[in-house]
């Protein structure tokens, strides 16, 4: 497998967490809106932060995927 291959994968990858993601979101807010409100504000923001670098987010490191 190429270099090209693998970071074609990882992309992929990436963009099935963000789904995953967008689901788990979805699932929280309808059923535990509480515990949405929590994950809003600390592991969701981390996660999307270091899967794109998204700027939406306070920094939050220095290291995204």
């Amino acid at each position: 497998m190429s270099k090209q291959d693998s970071l074609n994968k990882l992309l992929d990858y990436r963009e099935q967490i963000e789904q995953i993601l967008t689901d788990i979101q979805h699932e929280l807010q309808s059923n535990f809106p509480d515990e949405y409100g929590i994950s809003y504000q600390h592991w969701i923001p981390q996660i999307k932060t270091s899967l794109r670098d998204d700027t939406i987010w306070l920094p939050r490191g220095q290291y995204s995927m």
